[in-house]
């Protein structure tokens, strides 16, 4: 017999940034196959959404009904054409449509519109764009991380997710943003049944060169050795708390890959053939975006599975049934009802 807790139990709601214009479906079944998994054995609601961008001639009066109708009965048929082989329940396409004057604009509007259907994650993919394209046309999914305070599930053309994995990758600095995220981490790990790796990579230290290098060189490689045991001590420290919050976790402590830290990660993903998601944590000060930022950056762009972006304040991604059942959001509500429609919506 079945608990009331579980037949209570809300499906995971999900906003699905899509393109429906793009050439190809790699890149929409891939965010679906993730979402899936992501829901685990739970039912998923999906909303499927488009962010339009609009010419500089409609900044005034807006676009034609008649065009805008076209576009949705497009996106609609083919939403339907990629969402038929999954088992969720899609919602009619909409078109989110406004004179979008920036990647950091458009992202503002997707995080409002989630908020108003109270959805619990957003899920996009990402062209994985590298070099000078990247800074030309700049990331949305990047932008987005650092803009959004509900989780975000990205997959980039070269994301798999292998049904047997059910493992977590979870790099951390150790900073209150990484710890917060990490008990919303265990949060869903311990509901999905999923394990965690702790992650954390150990600066390389840099060595004098000079007339005092001899002894420099021991004083620094204490230096070295110590910060790893410290190291070494926390992510056991965290291995603990998952172990106690019903979560099954090991801890990796990493010294020797090169690069940057989205680099080790990388590699230890590549060696590592086991993880099913690699858990980021949105960092959203302006400090914390320099340091940690490009990691999640990179991690989005570069990573061969899917990244879960989890944002710490953990308060504002936590929906309860009774908060939804309050004031329901409808699919399809009658004009002038003032809810969530599946027009244009213009803010």
């Amino acid at each position: 017999m079945k608990s009331k807790s579980r037949d209570m139990q809300a499906p995971l709601r999900a906003v699905w940034a899509v393109n429906p214009f793009e050439k190809g479906q790699k890149l929409p079944r891939a965010s679906l196959k993730a979402l899936q998994r992501f829901a685990g054995r739970g039912s998923a609601e999906v909303i499927p959404v488009y962010l339009r961008e609009a010419a500089l001639f409609e900044t005034l009066q807006g676009p034609s009904a008649r065009e805008i109708a076209s576009q949705r009965n497009f996106g609609q048929k083919k939403v339907d054409q990629w969402t038929k082989h999954f088992a969720i329940d899609c919602w009619p396409f909409r078109i989110l449509s406004k004179p979008h004057t920036s990647l950091k604009d458009a992202a503002s509007h997707l995080v409002r519109f989630s908020k108003r259907v109270r959805a619990d994650v957003i899920v996009l993919s990402t062209h994985s764009r590298h070099g000078p394209e990247k800074w030309i046309l700049g990331s949305f999914a990047e932008t987005l991380s650092t803009l959004s305070d509900i989780p975000l599930l990205v997959a980039n053309p070269k994301s798999q997710i292998l049904d047997q994995n059910r493992a977590i990758l979870f790099p951390t600095d150790f900073s209150p943003a990484s710890r917060a995220g990490f008990d919303r981490l265990l949060e869903i790990a311990r509901k999905r049944n999923w394990s965690v790796t702790i992650f954390h990579r150990v600066g390389m230290p840099v060595y004098p060169v000079d007339e005092f290098s001899l002894i420099g060189w021991d004083m620094y490689n204490q230096a070295h050795r110590s910060e790893i045991k410290l190291a070494e001590d926390r992510v056991r420290e965290m291995r603990d708390y998952a172990t106690k919050s019903g979560v099954t976790a090991d801890a990796v402590v990493d010294e020797a890959r090169p690069g940057s830290v989205a680099d080790a990660v990388l590699a230890y993903l590549k060696e590592k053939k086991r993880y099913l998601w690699v858990a980021a944590v949105a960092h959203n000060s302006a400090v914390s975006r320099v340091f940690m930022g490009s990691t999640t950056g990179e991690l989005i762009r570069r990573s061969p599975i899917p990244v879960w972006v989890v944002h710490p304040d953990v308060t504002k991604t936590d929906i309860s049934r009774e908060a939804r059942d309050r004031e329901p959001v409808v699919k399809n509500p009658k004009k002038g009802d003032g809810r969530i429609s599946e027009q244009v919506e213009r803010h």
